[in-house]
């Protein structure tokens, strides 16, 4: 079964968010800010890193 990019259950006030992702919610502002400095790889570069699925 796929996954949405980002299921429902974790969008969270701010308050709510766990301790150990704190620190993603100033990268997630500056990622927000700064749009433009960040490169999207296409889907060659993607293709490149891609790995086969773990056995977990």
């Amino acid at each position: 079964m796929c996954e949405p990019v980002c299921p429902w259950e974790a969008i969270v006030p701010e308050e709510d968010v766990p301790a150990a992702l704190q620190e993603d919610i100033e990268l997630n502002a500056t990622t927000a800010k700064q749009r433009s400095a960040f490169e999207v790889p296409g889907s060659e570069r993607i293709e490149a890193i891609r790995r086969p699925p773990s056995s977990e």
